[in-house]
């Protein structure tokens, strides 16, 4: 049974690198996943292992807009605001959330996530869709796999 490694701190994608066969962190700014991306590659093959046989499978939270500025106001309506605040004492910056997490027009999203790639990440994993209405998240969801994830495949 594979076993994926969460956390965010380097002392999570070290044990990764030994143990795991992922590392699972939740939402952090782009450049440093990209960085513990390389991070665990590199600790990975420190540790005798193919560097590519331990997964990276970043955690984010996913809002669509016809616009980005509509995307943040939809996703500034949801729950998740207030759940990342009650964060904040964690070390996580709540305000770096909306740049960091995949909200925004579908082309936006689309870019993000050949950012991830091109940083090596190898799965965008347990995307929340944060809405008021099943219905809502629902068409959310839909439209993520038609104007993103169809899109994102045909590259």
């Amino acid at each position: 049974m594979p076993i994926y490694v969460g956390g965010h701190n380097e002392a999570a994608v070290a044990r990764a690198a030994r143990l795991g066969q992922g590392w699972l962190p939740g939402w952090r700014p782009f450049e440093e996943v990209k960085a513990r991306t390389a991070l665990l590659r590199r600790l990975t093959a420190e540790a005798g292992r193919d560097p590519k046989g331990v997964e990276a499978a970043v955690q984010f939270t996913l809002v669509l807009g016809r616009t980005d500025e509509e995307a943040v106001t939809r996703y500034r309506r949801t729950g998740m605001v207030q759940h990342r605040r009650s964060l904040a004492g964690s070390g996580r910056d709540p305000e770096l959330a909306e740049s960091n997490n995949l909200i925004g027009s579908p082309a936006h999203v689309l870019d993000h996530l050949a950012a991830l790639a091109d940083a090596g990440v190898d799965h965008v994993c347990a995307i929340q869709f944060p809405h008021e209405t099943v219905a809502e998240m629902l068409e959310q969801m839909e439209w993520f796999a038609r104007d993103v994830m169809a899109v994102f495949a045909r590259h």
